[in-house]
């Protein structure tokens, strides 16, 4: 088996490579220093047509395969690894979601403008409770007729102070906890390059205790595990635990994902 690259492959690095070092490397610095989202270079990856490797022209992309991908996230996080982390989550986390269950309506609306560069993509895994454990996200989807109302709180979305769209992972919760394809949610972002309020610098944590010495920690009984599906984990009966959060009713019809507007 030949593990060298083609012609083709070497050419798409080389065009990667000459962007990266002419139109990201003289800003890392100011982008970092000023917490400022590159929208401008991002729309131009999606010209190049770097936001969309991975899918069929017939939706906008570029229609090749996952080690052109690799090789245009390698080249740009060879400069900046925030650019690189920006367009893998927009494109494997986002795009890809509503590509492999979307129906054909939702990939014609959403990833013919994901994979253009014209909407960029989120993706909001994290919740204050379970972190980014997808076997205990708490955020809830419930069928209400022919809509969905989404409970719950997601935090930490990447891209989610720019992008057009966001799939969000819930739990569907009709008769018992089942997992199902993100949630859609597209939304107007703030204005373009806008940058972001400074986050507070925590306060000093207290000095932590003395550690056991290594031979005590071993000796001592070891607490079992807690599962997913506890109740220490998800509430009362092993269901999902109802916390504080945002009720945002979803407009359904387009099964298997779920779209609406926030």
């Amino acid at each position: 088996m030949a593990f060298s690259l083609t012609d083709e492959q070497n050419q798409l690095r080389k065009t990667v490579r000459e962007f990266a070092e002419a139109e990201i490397a003289p800003h890392v610095m100011e982008w970092d220093e000023a917490s400022r989202f590159p929208s401008e270079v991002i729309a131009k990856l999606g010209e190049l047509g770097l936001l969309g490797v991975l899918f069929p022209e017939k939706y906008g992309g570029a229609g090749l395969g996952y080690v052109e991908y690799a090789i245009a996230l390698e080249e740009l996080a060879r400069v900046d690894g925030s650019v690189s982390l920006i367009v893998a989550a927009h494109t494997s986390l986002c795009t890809n979601h509503i590509f492999v269950a979307g129906n054909e309506e939702q990939k014609r609306k959403y990833v013919s403008k994901l994979a253009t560069g014209e909407f960029i993509g989120a993706w909001g895994l994290t919740e204050p409770d379970s972190g980014s454990d997808a076997g205990s996200a708490r955020m809830t989807a419930v069928r209400r007729g022919t809509s969905w109302v989404l409970n719950g709180t997601k935090t930490f979305c990447t891209n989610g102070h720019y992008a057009d769209v966001a799939a969000l992972p819930p739990v569907a919760h009709n008769t018992a906890p089942t997992p199902v394809p993100p949630a859609l949610l597209p939304h107007a972002p703030p204005a373009a390059d806008q940058p972001r309020t400074p986050v507070p610098a925590p306060p000093a944590a207290p000095a932590a205790p003395p550690r056991e010495p290594l031979a005590a920690r071993r000796a001592a009984p070891r607490p079992a595990p807690v599962k997913h599906g506890s109740p220490a984990r998800r509430g009362a009966g092993g269901g999902v635990a109802p916390g504080p959060g945002v009720r945002t009713k979803v407009e359904s019809g387009m099964e298997p994902l779920m779209m609406g507007r926030l």
